[in-house]
């Protein structure tokens, strides 16, 4: 069934994953944060415009600034692999039209340095313009992940002259109300950086380095997809017993099982990213029953089939 909104509000993910290790293991458990926070759409919208009616449209494009921080994505890692903006306002709308978005966000580029965007209406009925600033600061932050400085943010009306937002992480100025269907955003850059940033570590899945066990345990899955990794190896890897360990992961609110899940999923799509691999292979190694089942679980956490999700890699 079609989302409500942009499943692209990258931010919420973060608040979403409370949700996960509430529920670690629906299905596979390592569904994209990016899909789970709009199983309700109804309370994501209410819950952003709350926000944006408490802290104005400044904080609907803060909720992005966490992105660099999140745990592995497989939205998010096409995303953060995009070679330029172009490609990154690419792989956005191609995601939005396989998740079969209503809102969808219409990106094009404007000569060398800029991006404008705007959310299009679906039957009528406009995004709020509490989305449309978050899905700015998403882009906005993905940028400076990419390696981007001198942005700037600006938004206009059809009829009105741009006016600037933000300048790099700087908040320049309050708006009053804009409408919806009106309102066009523009971001603007001076230049790339000469060195881009090296990508997230690998060990990365969850933000547990406070937990060295679940470090320990993440670093060694990510170096070693292929080994067959159950609950008492973790453990021994650990040099706790298998209950100590259990008891650990309780108190992060995970399980064993979710992360070698997660893990394989990780793995599964780096392959898919930078391989030509068969599918069948891939399987066999990461230790899916087979393609289908492979197939399945790729689906499920990342909303497309494992062979777009590698076209969308291609693309980087």
């Amino acid at each position: 069934m079609p989302q409500l909104v942009s499943t692209l509000l990258l931010a919420l993910a973060d608040a979403t994953l409370e949700r996960l290790r509430a529920d670690p293991d629906p299905v596979e458990g390592v569904r994209d944060p990016c899909l789970v926070a709009l199983v309700n759409a109804t309370a994501l919208r209410a819950r952003v415009n709350a926000i944006s009616a408490a802290g104005g449209h400044r904080a609907a494009f803060q909720l992005c600034a966490p992105l660099p921080n999140l745990p592995f994505s497989p939205a998010l890692h096409l995303l953060e692999g995009a070679s330029e903006p172009a490609v990154l306002a690419d792989i956005w709308q191609r995601l939005e039209a396989a998740w079969r978005i209503r809102n969808r966000t219409a990106i094009r580029r404007e000569g060398s340095s800029a991006l404008v965007l705007h959310c299009q209406p679906y039957r009528g009925t406009s995004a709020p313009t509490s989305q449309n600033m978050m899905i700015c600061g998403a882009l906005h932050a993905l940028m400076q992940g990419l390696g981007y400085v001198g942005l700037c943010v600006s938004v206009r009306s059809p009829s009105g002259p741009w006016r600037q937002l933000v300048s790099d992480d700087r908040w320049c100025c309050s708006l009053p109300g804009l409408e919806p269907d009106a309102a066009v955003f523009r971001i603007g850059w001076l230049a790339a950086s000469a060195s881009r940033p090296r990508p997230r570590e690998l060990a990365h899945l969850d933000r547990c380095s406070d937990e060295p066990a679940v470090s320990a345990c993440l670093t060694a899955m990510s170096k070693q997809p292929e080994r067959n990794w159950t609950p008492r190896r973790l453990a021994e890897l650990t040099g706790r017993s298998l209950r100590t360990f259990n008891r650990r992961l309780q108190a992060q609110n995970l399980t064993a099982g979710t992360l070698i899940r997660r893990a394989r999923m990780r793995a599964a799509c780096l392959r898919l990213g930078t391989s030509s691999q068969p599918l069948t292979d891939i399987a066999h190694e990461l230790g899916f029953s087979d393609s289908a089942h492979l197939s399945r679980a790729v689906h499920q956490a990342a909303g497309v089939t494992p062979t777009a999700y590698r076209e969308l890699a291609r693309m980087r």
